[in-house]
């Protein structure tokens, strides 16, 4: 099967544990895989799919100042160091990429070394606790983003019964088309490429922080440019005279949900970058790309099964408890923001009347 191309490479070292030496080459990141290549030689030295990966840390060791560390199922560790342009970015990307993909239905395991019954229990209780840990802060994070919808409509309802404030219902009237975990860069600015999210609006492209901060809002007609990089990766840009472009660079691995909005309104604007055309020839020949939700549930299942086979040993009880508490948890968690979506719907219509109601008697003063 040929092999996929890459999302994000970047130059660095890896070492080589068998040699006690570094090498220098290029780490990149697939859709599913983390490669390494040596230069000049071009020499894989590793291939790792996203799946098998437990762990991605930064961390210091007596090798090297500071470097990056994966550690695969079987306690394997990677150590990675050097990697340009820094440490940060490339860890919040890889990390971005592996925690969608732990979202993501599982995929076939292919010629492996069995297992013993052993360390397929930890391996999955390992699994299954790292995906609830990673699904309960998505979920956290999700949970914010509904209740800073409620308190935004909660405002504008406030708002709306202020006569004098009426020029301002409708810039807070623009209802979210779809929201995006990413990873965001500032081009042209000193900032390296951190954690952050896409909010797709009606009527303008929002940028934010991982603590939901807003860092741009890119209204629609003030949007110049939209260069289409690949299926992960756009930039924005909104062109100013006399002083320089504002320009944010997105990447993320859930792209194709916001792509299909965009296209319909840029789609003056949007132009696709050479580069694009090699994703399109990899992923026509890979199965499809993945989606949210799947994995937990199947490492849950895998669990149970081998449970009934291997009751787990005293020593494993403590970690099924975690792993049973982080599921009641993110179950309290799904059920809350059901909740939080009933009383989002009813305050939108409630918000949508009032609009109407106010819109009315305007016309009716004009």
């Amino acid at each position: 099967m040929s092999q996929e191309t890459s999302i994000h490479s970047w130059p660095g070292s890896y070492y080589i544990n068998s040699e006690k030496c570094w090498a220098s080459g290029i780490l990149s990141i697939s859709r599913t895989t983390l490669r390494f290549n040596s230069e000049p030689n071009q020499e894989n030295l590793i291939s790792l799919r996203l799946s098998r990966i437990m762990e991605i840390k930064m961390e210091s060791s007596s090798f090297i100042f500071s470097a990056l560390t994966v550690l695969e199922q079987g306690n394997i560790k990677h150590w990675f160091g050097s990697l340009k342009p820094c440490l940060t970015a490339v860890y919040h990307v890889l990390e971005h990429f592996w925690r969608e993909r732990l979202l993501s239905p599982t995929e076939p395991r292919g010629a492996e070394a069995p297992l013993s019954k052993g360390q397929e229990l930890i391996s999955l209780i390992s699994g299954a606790q790292r995906r609830l840990e990673d699904t309960g802060r998505v979920l956290n994070h999700q949970g914010e983003q509904f209740d800073n919808m409620i308190q935004g409509l909660d405002k504008i309802e406030s708002d709306l019964s202020v006569a004098d404030k009426r020029r301002n219902y409708y810039s807070h009237c623009s209802f979210v088309v779809t929201s995006i975990p990413a990873i965001v860069s500032h081009v042209g600015s000193s900032g390296t490429m951190k954690p952050g999210s896409l909010i797709v609006l009606v009527s303008s492209l929002e940028v934010r922080d991982a603590n939901g901060q807003l860092l741009h809002c890119f209204e629609k007609e003030e949007v110049d440019d939209v260069y289409v990089h690949s299926p992960y990766e756009f930039s924005v840009r909104q062109r100013f005279i006399g002083k320089p472009d504002i320009c944010f660079r997105i990447l993320s691995a859930r792209m194709t949900e916001a792509f299909s909005v965009l296209e319909m309104q840029y789609k003056k604007k949007v132009e696709i970058t050479r580069d694009y055309a090699a994703f399109q020839a990899t992923l026509a020949t890979t199965p499809g790309s993945p989606e949210g939700g799947g994995n937990i549930w199947s490492a849950a299942v895998q669990l149970l099964a081998v449970l009934q086979k291997n009751p787990p040993a005293p020593a494993h009880s403590l970690m099924l408890q975690q792993v049973k508490n982080l599921a009641l948890e993110a179950e309290t968690e799904l059920e809350r923001q059901d909740e939080a979506l009933d009383e989002l719907s009813c305050s939108a219509d409630r918000t949508t009347m009032n609009i109407n109601r106010h819109t009315r008697r305007m016309r009716k003063l004009l």
